[in-house]
């Protein structure tokens, strides 16, 4: 009976720290999010920033402020081309609707031969209506997608921050654990983190800029407008592991049956589109990033979905290395290493304990 009441109190107890979890997560994202994503940055750049300061001999203050402008440059380089495109695009949307209004028209009169009816034009008092209706929902997921100024400052101001006094994280450890062994090996937990967020990283980085190239030379083949913009589009969403890169493939799709004549262009460039989505998973990843995190398939779908749900497309990229450094401390500490299985990959083995147990 006690040792019933126990287990029960200990699942209590669980249960609750991971409500709490989850709450100060929803309630606190606003912090959080740009906490997470300057941490995941400066735990990429550390090594980047110590091999700079090894070789040119400048102050490291100047040295980390370039290193934030130069990440601040591609930001706004990246949100500034978004928003040229886009307003190119909706330039374009007069064309685009006769041209909608054309296909849909003769897939009207195609489907009412099986006794199915569609709309055989773009009613757009109707589109007008229906975003007047759910003004708050749209303005809700545009808020989802986009990165305010706050969010960009906060995850300056705490890079800054982080890297200039990452030399305190080192002392505190020294002061905090003392014995020569504890040292070592927090040292080492911390060194493996860094490797892995830092190969993890600039992997991602140059599997997106491959996607983009590939995607770009596709699209200029098959001559889909705007070209650049939805091959960035689509290496972007490709951060998104499983999910993004089918949803840009589907967007790819559905714009090439509106813009193209002919349907079997707009098939065979979601085909080959796809194909490099096939020789990035295959090919590229395996070569630039490795199974970096080493953690299973079912576990990757499921945080990423998680993520989404707490931290929204943010959450669906950060999750995944947070839960990979926290596989990392769960590995370490004897007691919690059996519960890193559950993340773990099949080729992965964790760290035998039982061995040293015995030996002892």
């Amino acid at each position: 009976m006690e040792f019933i009441e126990g287990r029960l109190f200990k699942t209590t107890v669980a249960l609750l720290f991971l409500y709490l979890l989850v709450s100060i997560l929803i309630i606190g994202k606003s912090f959080l999010i740009p906490l997470a994503w300057a941490t995941i940055i400066g735990l990429a750049g550390i090594r980047i920033l110590e091999r700079i300061q090894q070789k040119v001999k400048i102050n490291r203050v100047l040295i980390i402020t370039l290193f934030i402008l130069s990440i601040l440059f591609i930001i706004v380089f990246i949100v500034y081309f978004f928003y040229w495109e886009i307003s190119n695009i909706i330039e374009t949307l007069p064309t685009l609707a006769e041209d909608i209004s054309d296909k849909l028209h003769q897939l009207s009169l195609a489907l009412k031969q099986y006794g199915i009816s569609i709309p055989d034009h773009i009613d757009r008092a109707w589109i007008s209506a229906e975003l007047e209706t759910h003004h708050d929902t749209v303005v809700a997921v545009l808020s989802s997608l986009s990165v305010t100024i706050a969010d960009v400052f906060l995850i300056c101001l705490y890079l800054f921050f982080m890297l200039y006094y990452q030399g305190l994280g080192h002392s505190y450890i020294r002061q905090k654990l003392k014995n020569k062994r504890k040292v070592e090996k927090a040292y080492n937990i911390l060194n493996r983190i860094q490797i892995l967020v830092n190969n993890y990283i600039i992997g991602l980085l140059l599997i997106t800029l491959f996607t983009f190239v590939l995607n770009y030379i596709v699209l200029l083949i098959f001559q889909l407008k705007f070209a650049i913009f939805f091959a960035l589009f689509v290496s972007i969403l490709s951060l998104i592991p499983y999910l993004g890169y089918p949803l840009g493939t589907l967007i790819i799709f559905v714009f090439a049956i509106l813009t193209k004549d002919n349907i079997l262009t707009a098939i065979f460039t979601a085909v080959f589109v796809y194909v490099n989505n096939i020789i990035q998973e295959n090919i590229l990843r395996p070569w630039l990033v490795g199974d970096q995190l080493k953690i299973n398939a079912f576990m990757v779908f499921f945080f990423i979905i998680v993520g989404g749900i707490i931290w929204g497309i943010a959450g669906m990229v950060l999750f995944l290395p947070i839960v990979g450094i926290i596989k990392i401390f769960l590995e370490s500490n004897p007691k919690t290493a059996p519960y890193a299985i559950f993340l773990s990959d099949v080729k992965y083995k964790i760290p035998n304990f039982i061995e040293e147990d015995e030996s002892d």
